[in-house]
């Protein structure tokens, strides 16, 4: 008796947690119709806020305690009424990213493996996500998105060079349109940049190519750390012969850096 007793606790916990996904998924349904959300929808999206910063906060504890503080990140009410806009197919209980950490270090592609892993004994069903050989608009990371409760967590992880690339296109976003973030183009895509003899459209077009230089440099001194750790295998070229190719990559990028910080300053409020 006290078995069958647990057991329908159990199964009306569940059948009070499915009942709940029902209604977030509703409520996203109204948000995404509605011109102009009901008080009452606000409110209800508010408690959704509410219950992903818990898990939020959990994540980041976790990760702490492993050795990886994260800057973390809650989507706001406005943010997501407009993805479930903009993306039509979602609903709100399946958008993984309501709540974010992010980690970046100093690392080698092979380090960003270690760290993957470590964080995945943390939430060994976390699903993987490897942005790196099959890039999103020319975004590259790993994801790891672990379910606390039932709130999904994105943890992004990336690496010096991968986070400079997505800093600069949030910059474009920012000033010319959130369309960029998603393969858009920008606002008035043939206006000029300022100091530069390309349209924005062009400009955009240009930094995204340079997200492939900037994974073949990283591929490049993944294979100068294996070499000197005595882990390469097969490898023909010195570690030296290919340090002088970083470093001489790693300056046209940095110059490239520079003048496309400089175009964005002038474009502040363009």
């Amino acid at each position: 008796m006290r078995r069958w007793t647990s057991w329908r606790a159990a199964q009306h916990e569940t059948d009070d947690v499915a009942l709940s996904n029902r209604k977030v998924d509703a409520l996203g349904e109204r948000l995404r119709d509605s011109p102009t959300p009901a008080p009452e929808d606000l409110e209800l999206l508010s408690e959704v806020l509410i219950e992903h910063n818990a898990a939020l906060q959990e994540v980041s504890e976790r990760l702490s305690s492993l050795g990886y503080p994260a800057t973390t990140r809650l989507k706001t009410s406005g943010t997501l009424i407009e993805k479930l806009r903009r993306e039509s197919h979602l609903t709100l209980k399946s958008i993984r990213d309501v709540a974010g950490a992010r980690i970046v270090r100093p690392m080698t592609l092979d380090e960003q493996d270690e760290v993957a892993r470590r964080i995945l004994e943390l939430w060994p069903g976390a699903r993987l996500i490897d942005r790196r050989e099959r890039p999103s608009h020319g975004y590259r990371a790993i994801h790891i998105v672990p379910t606390i409760g039932r709130c999904p967590v994105e943890i992004q992880l990336r690496t010096l060079y991968q986070d400079t690339w997505a800093q600069i296109m949030e910059s474009f976003g920012d000033r010319w349109g959130r369309a960029i973030r998603y393969g858009g183009e920008p606002d008035d895509p043939d206006g000029a940049v300022e100091g530069v003899d390309v349209t924005r459209a062009d400009f955009v077009r240009m930094w995204k190519e340079t997200a492939d230089a900037l994974y073949t440099l990283a591929q490049v001194e993944n294979r100068i750390a294996r070499i000197k750790a005595g882990t390469a295998v097969d490898e023909s070229a010195s570690a030296e012969g290919l340090q002088e190719t970083v470093d001489s990559q790693f300056g046209l990028l940095r110059d490239l850096v520079r003048d496309i910080a400089r175009a964005l300053e002038g474009q502040r409020g363009g």
